[in-house]
């Protein structure tokens, strides 16, 4: 019998951590509008240099002084030194547009060596007056990127937008965002104009994107106000296109994606508990409608999870993808290491089934809700299966006006991936006893065990080889 004062002790802790989970939450809540009602905000400072320069030599230390002075009077300051030759300081002296040393970027303005023409005092003054005004101004204009397929053609067409929040007029000019397997069909990737208070200004061009673009590459956008001359750059975007799809492929991908030898071990499961419990056979099609929607939701926040990533950090989409090639290679193995140990003891239990029967009690008081967990906790195993189609098809939807065709494929996919489910549920709804089912698993345990392997070290191998 189960210590009662034990049971008592846990049940208090967890109630404490949960009370101080809320705790911070609110804390998090309330702290973050007065952190920003402050106003104040990180700024990030760049020296540029070069090692064989004297005046960057005299220059350094007031540049160190004047940034430590600020965060001394309670600013924060993000602060790097880049030679001119290292990779982060060809990167600024290009993009900023940068020919001398010593130079400083405070955020997006630069202050370079005609600035102070050799007044290191002039310079530290500028450096600290230059934070200063760093970290109380908001940048009024902004930039996005749109990407969509044109239809009936192999171009896609770019739409740029740039907005002022501001209260005053600026004239801004953008640039850059090409890169190579990209050309520019009809119209112009440059633009430059006024834009007035509150105006959102739209710039287009098509172009024609080589298959092994995954990305387009940062703008520049420039614009004048009476703060000054600024310079921002814009974040990669990501090149969802749905013309590289087909409708079957992506069908058939569903179904890859479906197939699961632990499927059948869920489906009798499923079946069986359903009738145990005094329901008709009709019982099990709801019970595997649930299952099914647990599924589905699971792939649609992990999706779009993975997007968002993607979408502000594109550069991430390698990590993610390695993740993906490495989890898919353990399961594999994993796969291989249970076909071994089924070899060795034919009886032993799986995982998967250890887990089902661990479950009993809750499906027994809560069935639906507890099919929608199942269906949930099926679609985490299975996660690494579903691939990038499925991540890809979301951003074609996301990022192109092309709403109505994206659901199109996006239908298909899910549908692909719930019709082995549906198809065996039916099955057992007709008639198809449970027991026959779980047999037929237990009789082919080690060739469903192998062919699985084979199939997760085929999918990583396509990952590797740019095949997925």
């Amino acid at each position: 019998m189960p210590d009662r004062s034990n049971t008592l002790s846990r049940r208090r802790y967890y109630r404490i951590a949960a009370f101080m989970l809320v705790a911070v939450m609110l804390s998090l809540t309330i702290l973050a509008p007065a952190a920003a009602e402050n106003g104040s905000r990180t700024v990030h400072v760049a020296y540029i240099y070069s090692p064989s320069c004297s005046l960057c030599e005299h220059s350094g230390p007031v540049i160190r002084s004047a940034v430590n002075d600020s965060r001394n009077a309670g600013l924060d300051v993000q602060y790097a030194e880049y030679s001119y030759n290292s990779k982060a300081g060809r990167g600024y002296m290009g993009r900023f547009g940068l020919d001398s040393v010593p130079a400083v970027i405070i955020d997006d303005r630069t202050i370079r060596p005609e600035a102070f023409n050799g007044d290191t005092k002039k310079l530290g003054g500028l450096i600290g007056r230059g934070i200063e005004e760093a970290a109380h101004y908001r940048r009024p204009v902004t930039l996005e990127r749109r990407i969509s397929r044109v239809p009936e053609k192999d171009t896609v067409n770019v739409v740029t937008g740039i907005s002022n929040a501001g209260r005053e007029p600026v004239y801004a000019t953008v640039r850059g965002g090409l890169c190579e397997g990209v050309s520019v069909v009809s119209g112009d990737a440059s633009w430059q104009g006024r834009v007035m208070p509150g105006e959102k200004v739209y710039h287009s061009y098509e172009a024609d994107v080589d298959g092994n673009v995954k990305t387009l590459p940062p703008q520049t956008l420039e614009y004048t106000d009476s703060a000054g001359d600024h310079l921002s750059v814009g974040q990669e975007t990501p090149v969802f296109l749905l013309k590289k799809l087909s409708m079957a492929a992506v069908f058939l991908a569903g179904v890859v994606a479906g197939i699961n030898p632990c499927l059948l071990a869920v489906m009798a499961f499923i079946s069986a508990m359903a009738l145990s419990m005094g329901g008709r056979r009709l019982d099990i099609v709801f019970n595997l409608l649930a299952f099914c929607c647990g599924l589905l939701s699971i792939y649609l926040m992990v999706g779009i999870g993975f997007l968002r990533i993607i979408e502000h950090m594109p550069s991430a989409t390698a990590i993610l993808k390695a993740g993906i090639v490495l989890l898919l290679v353990a399961l594999a193995a994993f796969a291989f290491y249970e076909a071994y140990q089924l070899k060795k003891d034919a009886g032993r239990r799986s995982f998967f089934k250890c887990f089902l029967d661990r479950y009993k009690p809750l499906y027994r008081r809560y069935s639906l809700a507890a099919n929608f967990g199942l269906g949930g906790a099926f679609g985490l195993i299975k996660m690494p299966c579903v691939g990038g189609i499925y991540i890809a098809i979301l951003g074609a939807i996301v990022e192109s006006d092309e709403v109505r065709s994206g659901l199109l494929y996006l239908a298909a996919y899910n549908l692909g991936v719930v019709l082995p489910v549906l198809a065996l549920g039916a099955l057992l709804a007709l008639g198809l006893s449970p027991g026959k089912v779980d047999d037929f698993r237990k009789r082919h345990r080690f060739a469903l065990k192998i062919t699985t392997g084979v199939i997760l070290a085929g999918m990583a191998w396509g990952f590797i080889f740019n095949m997925i």
